[in-house]
């Protein structure tokens, strides 16, 4: 069994910090979002096309979300619940196992038939 640690500054798998990908998703142009614009623009498109399973998945978590909702509003209103990207990437892959770009092995339940499900859930967030 391994531990995943995900501190609350970043995103698994990815370099770029959480203040930093929440400047870009909200169109702001500081110097780390232009120093980082190439990759910025990677983790949207794969923000993009993660969109659809992402909000198939999280249904109701987050509240009632209105029809035909769109990649933007939606990004929007998961920030507004939860109160910025830390927190958002918490509840996810705490509760559902996943994250904002995608669904990563690490955060699965390991599939051990002897194993609790408490012991599975081996995730700390720091803070």
């Amino acid at each position: 069994m391994t531990v995943s640690c995900l501190p609350r500054f970043a995103q698994p798998y990815r370099v770029v910090c959480n203040a930093t990908i929440e400047a870009f998703f909200e169109g702001s142009a500081r110097s780390d979002v232009r120093s980082w614009g190439e990759l910025l623009g990677r983790y949207q498109r794969a923000y993009w096309q993660w969109f659809g399973t992402l909000r198939m998945e999280c249904g109701a978590f987050f509240g009632r979300s209105p029809p035909e909702e769109n990649r933007s509003s939606f990004w929007d209103r998961m920030m507004g619940t939860c109160g910025g990207l830390a927190a958002a990437t918490g509840k996810l892959v705490a509760e559902l196992r996943i994250t904002f770009f995608g669904r990563y092995r690490c955060h699965q339940r390991p599939s051990f038939p002897d194993l609790e499900a408490e012991s599975a859930s081996d995730f700390c967030f720091a803070g």
